[in-house]
């Protein structure tokens, strides 16, 4: 009978669960398993005294403690955060038990984050969104503070995340930063704290990288790129009794904080367990495992519960879809005719706007045509641009301009107002703006349009035709002049040479004759160029092949001035025709090399080049000295005739196309030189710019149209222009 007592007493504490003798905690290592062991060591001899209990600290991997939790071969488990969401959401273990809190420089740190680095010397990558289309390195998809972090703050901004070009180093995350800094990727994510670490270990340089989308994030220690999330947790699997749970959590909260044991594992201690919520938003709103697939019977139950619901939303669908129909219906009539107003707005010379009456003349719209007027894009004007409509009045026309405009709008009558506006390059051009205000119900005033149009070439035009008519009455006056002393001096040429005949024995008397028939000679070189200035538009003009007449006038001008300048010449087209007068042109050349000539005769080293190329006049050079467009797509040959003398003062540069201005000393020129090179150009149907910089020389540039009998180019009909 004892001896059947004694076995009823013996046979239970050997069929005790093994719990009862020994708890197995599984830690997931990511460092080698010596030193995981020696880490937590401490632990396994703290809970054993306190829970009288053997505890085996058993390190593993990945697959090893997950293969260890569903044979439930350990009692508990400490893992990464992105690990316990993912064993929870299947039912391997109980909700966690506390949080450890790591101890770093002295500080406790219960929480972690995600650092985004690149190279200091990449300075085009300041922002996350610098990042898209970037090479980023990282060490694995389902690392939580290696990678998903990182990605959900991208996501959170707007990034395409399909669009990062991911180089995946696996773990440590010392590779991601190789990666960086040797130029294999452009960005790495890696997690807060290891930056800090190899500098202090002195393997980092702390000027080597920089940090993206950094965050101020109080006490914690560490730079991180995203918002902080839970540290590791402990958790229980299944089969362990809630009294053994109990004593094990009460356990590890109890260790003291800040005490030489969790210190000796790293460790400021446990604390309850966090909220790790937020670490399942990042998993859910990236859709990685276990969020990457959701079960075929949620929706079966889906449509069971809210099949009312679905069915609603899809006759809203339907009818949405019908409005959606007709609105684009409407969208395409609308559009159609915005196109057909906008080719008008477009169609219209200069601009268009609508602005409100305010100090900052600030624009409700404006047109396109903004850039060839003012040289800015409408952008600049439509707000927040930096400029406004005043501001691109000439100063000098600025307060009459919009006195003009007050007193329109207090008479509620339209304001019709030239004047110049300044273009981004400096220069100045001539407008005509008219426009109104537009008034409310109540008699306010709401906006003013109007259009601004380019009126230079107009404005040029007519101050030619002005100028025109003032050198045409010029003419009939020294026309008049010019013809009586030519017919006086020819007379007294006879007379002189009669006398020069009739007093062969008076030697002195004949000399004093002959000089004064030199002097009548003089007087008719003086009086030739006031008769070729007046009668040069009433010569006949005929196709021209140019090249061989501008080298005949060279040579004629040679062998008439027996000139020493040394004349580098480029005549290239052989065979370009022009319509025009040989005498004319003639007249043209030796005018300007005779300007050429007297212009380098004080230079040390004087040059006079000479170049004939078939060209187009490119818009700078129009905008410059003409002022408009060619009328046609006209062929045009260029002739430059460029020295390197004294050059020609500012203050008389704009004068030097006028009839009888002179920079020369007196007796040495008359003044009608360039006139008569600018009436002939124009007469040609051709364009004449000069620049000139004192000290640094002249040049002349005439460009002359190609003659065809072709509609699409007639350049007889084609008004010249010159500019300086």
């Amino acid at each position: 009978m004892k001896q059947i007592l004694l076995l009823l007493v013996i046979i239970p504490l050997f069929s005790s669960p093994a719990w009862a003798e020994s708890l197995r905690i599984g830690i997931l290592s990511l460092a080698p398993t010596n030193q995981t062991t020696s880490r937590w060591h401490p632990l396994q001899h703290y809970l054993e005294n306190k829970l009288a209990t053997h505890i085996e600290i058993i390190p593993m991997d990945d697959a090893q403690l997950l293969g260890a939790i569903q044979k439930r071969s350990i009692d508990f488990a400490i893992t990464s955060p992105g690990h316990y969401v993912q064993l929870e959401f299947h039912g391997l273990v109980s909700r966690a038990l506390a949080t450890q809190v790591k101890l770093i420089d002295g500080k406790a740190v219960a929480s972690f984050g995600g650092v985004i680095i690149t190279r200091s010397d990449r300075k085009e990558i300041r922002s996350l969104h610098d990042l898209k289309g970037r090479r980023i390195a990282a060490t694995a998809p389902d690392s939580l503070g290696g990678y998903q972090m990182q990605a959900y703050e991208l996501f959170r901004a707007g990034t395409d995340l399909s669009g990062l070009r991911m180089v995946w180093t696996d773990m440590p995350d010392n590779k991601v930063i190789q990666a960086v800094l040797h130029g294999v990727a452009d960005a790495g994510f890696i997690r807060a704290g290891i930056i800090e670490q190899l500098i202090s270990a002195g393997k980092l340089k702390a000027d080597r990288l920089r940090i993206i989308h950094r965050q101020m994030l109080g006490d914690y220690p560490f730079a991180t790129s995203t918002r902080l999330y839970p540290e590791w947790p402990v958790v229980a699997l299944p089969q362990v009794p809630s009294s053994t749970v109990n004593n094990f959590t009460a356990a590890l909260l109890s260790m003291p904080h800040g005490g030489a044991l969790a210190g000796s594992m790293g460790l400021h201690g446990f604390n309850v367990a966090a909220n790790y919520e937020p670490v399942r938003n990042i998993m859910r709103t990236m859709a990685v495992n276990p969020y990457d697939q959701i079960p075929d019977y949620f929706y079966l139950q889906l449509w069971k519960k809210y099949h009312y619901f679905f069915i609603a939303i899809a006759l809203l669908l339907v009818l949405i879809l019908l409005l959606m129909v007709k609105l684009r219906i409407s969208n395409a009539w609308i559009k159609a005719s915005s196109l057909k107003m906008e080719r008008l707005i477009r169609s219209m010379p200069g601009v268009s706007y609508q602005r409100q009456h305010d100090e900052h003349a600030t624009i409700l719209f404006i047109s396109e045509q903004t850039r060839s007027l003012f040289g800015y894009p409408a952008d600049d004007f439509t707000p927040p641009g930096q400029r406004n409509l005043i501001d691109m009045i000439h100063p000098d026309d600025r307060s009459r301009v919009l006195a003009t405009i007050e007193q329109a709008l207090d008479e509620h009558s339209e304001y019709s107002i030239e004047y110049r506006v300044m273009h981004r390059d400096g220069s100045s051009r001539r407008v005509f703006e008219n426009g109104q205000g537009i008034y409310q119900g109540n008699g306010s005033l709401h906006s003013l349009v109007g259009t601004i149009v380019d009126h230079s070439a107009e404005y040029q035009l007519q101050q030619l035709r002005i100028e025109k008519e003032k050198m045409a009455s010029t003419s009939v006056l020294i026309g008049g002049i010019a013809h009586n002393f030519n017919n006086i001096l020819a007379g007294m040429a006879v007379q002189l040479y009669l006398a020069k005949g009739a007093c062969q024995a008076e030697p002195s008397l004949r000399n004093r004759l002959e000089k004064l028939e030199g002097m009548t000679f003089q007087m008719g070189n003086v009086i030739r160029p006031l008769l070729t200035f007046i009668q040069h538009d009433l010569v006949e003009r005929t196709p021209l092949v140019i090249q061989p007449v501008i080298q005949q006038a060279i040579d004629s001008f040679a062998r008439r001035t027996k000139i020493t300048v040394p004349m580098n010449i480029t005549l290239l087209p052989d065979d370009f025709i022009v319509l025009g007068n040989q005498a004319q042109v003639e007249s043209v050349i030796h005018n300007l090399l005779q300007n050429a000539a007297d212009a380098v005769a004080q230079v040390h080293s004087p040059v006079i080049t000479i170049t004939l190329e078939e060209k187009q006049p490119d818009s700078e050079w129009l905008d410059k000295y003409v002022f408009r467009q060619p009328e046609s797509l006209c062929r045009y040959v260029c002739l430059t005739i460029q020295d390197n003398g004294a050059g020609i003062d500012k203050k008389d540069l704009p004068h030097v196309m006028e009839p009888f201005y002179t920079t020369k000393e007196p007796g040495q020129g008359t003044g009608l030189g360039l006139s008569v090179v600018f009436g002939i150009v124009q007469e040609m149907a051709g364009f004449l710019g000069i620049d000139s910089s004192p000290g640094l020389g002249t040049r002349v540039q005439i460009y002359l149209p190609h003659y065809t009998t072709e509609p699409a180019c007639p350049p007889q009909l084609l008004p010249g222009h010159s500019g300086i």
